[in-house]
């Protein structure tokens, strides 16, 4: 991840190096994350050290030609753009829409982490069902005795509107018109500079709540949804030859979502070619190919690691003999 508001250091820049190196050994995946900008510029510190400019500078090209290869490296970039920070004259709604897993909650952690110092008062729902009614319960209440962990945001909202606080506000999960529409009336109480973020799968919601600043975050184009396939599947970049044409059933199964991407790249890395085709045939079978259904079952919950994927192994392996592949 590289930031404007974090300039470079010698101690970055050195570290970038190594991480390269693992990466052109195949060790590790590099995706870059630019937070306020597509461009990386470390003139400054390079005029500085001169004898070890070359190298950083080698680096940082790296950097940028292996982020032409993620268009979704540039998505902070652009909802900076959408927040507008620099104006606080006004309590900004601006909204991240796409279907489920292409990652917008990601997304919005990334710019949560980047841009929380700049507010009095920050909150992240994971869940906004019922809402208004949750504030609403702690309108009115200056300072109450007993208030539980899951009360602790509603409770940091209604502080917020009644003192008239600068807020930073994401919503995840928004999923109906009035729903939206709360959330954004109710923020306009919030002191100006105040900037809040709805997530949803549904574009046409948002817009219909009075939404009017709406970013999509897109599915990865096949080529990028193979190779990160192949990054968890192979450890490399491409499938092997024997194993190309069930690569590319495994990442349309997947729907070119990096979240299914590397759950199922990760499930099928190193077994043999006879479990690839049984598990992508039992996958599409029983779940009808719905891979919203096929992360539920083979996310790990906790710490637990990839070998106690229980639930995962019983639908894709079992015992029947399998299939060919027609």
């Amino acid at each position: 991840m590289t930031s404007e508001t974090k300039p470079f250091s010698i101690g970055f820049l050195e570290e970038l190096i190594v991480i390269l190196e693992f990466q052109q050994r195949g060790s590790l995946m590099v995706i870059p994350i630019f937070l306020t900008g597509s461009s990386v510029n470390a003139d400054e510190i390079c005029r500085q050290y001169p004898d070890m400019a070359p190298s950083w500078i080698t680096a940082l090209t790296k950097l940028t030609n292996i982020a032409a290869e993620y268009p979704f490296s540039q998505n902070p970039a652009v909802v900076y753009d959408l927040l507008d920070l620099e104006v606080d004259k006004e309590v900004r709604t601006i909204s991240i829409w796409g279907s489920g897993g292409v990652g917008k909650t990601t997304l919005a952690r990334y710019i949560y982490a980047e841009i929380f110092v700049k507010f009095q008062t920050c909150v992240f729902l994971d869940c906004v069902e019922n809402i208004e009614d949750k504030v609403l319960n702690f309108e009115g209440e200056e300072d109450p005795t007993v208030v539980t962990c899951s009360d602790h945001d509603w409770l940091e909202i209604a502080k917020a509107r009644r003192k008239h606080r600068k807020v930073l506000l994401i919503a995840d999960d928004v999923n109906g018109i009035e729903q939206g529409k709360w959330i954004i009336e109710y923020a306009n109480w919030f002191a100006p500079g105040s900037r809040v973020i709805l997530i949803s799968q549904n574009k046409d919601l948002l817009v219909d709540a009075g939404v009017k600043h709406v970013y999509e975050v897109r599915s990865l184009r096949y080529d990028e949804a193979l190779q990160l396939f192949s990054q968890f599947a192979f450890k490399q970049s491409y499938p092997p030859s024997d194993f190309e044409q069930l690569a590319v059933r495994a990442v349309h199964l997947a729907g070119f979502l990096p979240l299914a991407l590397r759950l199922l790249g990760s499930f099928l890395a190193g077994k043999g070619r006879e479990n690839w085709v049984a598990a992508l045939f039992k996958l599409k079978a029983k779940l009808g190919g719905n891979i919203m259904e096929v992360w539920k079952l083979m996310e790990p919950s906790g710490d637990r690691g990839q070998e106690e994927w229980e639930p995962a192994a019983d639908i894709m392996e079992g015992n029947e003999s399998s299939e060919d592949e027609t």
